[in-house]
């Protein structure tokens, strides 16, 4: 054989090892871990609160830390869909705390507010929470343990 056809077959070998491994590498991206809160009444301003295994708590006043960040916020200024969001890229292992406070009415009526906290994993729900609460009050803290 011709050692130019060789070392074209080697190099063809050598480029579909490199483009395996590659693939390979893409699949091992952690998954996002999602802290989502929802509930029933845009005319009330809950927040989500949910603090790293490092200690470090994620809210309204402290949009960040460690790989979290809240994404999105409701307030009672403008908002179209009552929903917090807080979201890891690469979450690491320990224990989550999270829990909601009812900040307040958006008028001068501070309705009793049903919401939902949910835990997902790769876009999997692992953690459903949910409760009442009335202005002024905070829910129970609850733990995920990833």
């Amino acid at each position: 054989m011709n050692h130019k056809f060789l070392n074209f077959l080697w190099i063809i070998f050598i480029l579909s090892v490199v483009i395996s491994c590659s693939s390979d590498d893409e699949e091992a991206t952690p998954a996002v871990t999602t802290f989502n809160l929802t509930w029933d009444n845009t005319d009330a301003d809950l927040d989500i609160f949910v603090t790293t295994p490092e200690g470090n708590t994620i809210s309204f006043s402290n949009t960040s830390a460690d790989t979290g960040r809240l994404d999105a916020s409701c307030d009672c200024f403008g908002c179209s869909a009552a929903v917090e969001t807080v979201n890891f890229s690469n979450a690491s292992s320990g224990n989550y705390q999270y829990y909601v406070d009812y900040f307040g009415g958006c008028s001068s009526s501070s309705p009793e507010v049903n919401y939902t906290l949910t835990v997902s994993v790769g876009g999997t729900t692992v953690e459903t929470q949910t409760g009442t609460l009335e202005s002024g009050e905070r829910s129970n803290t609850f733990i995920y343990i990833k």
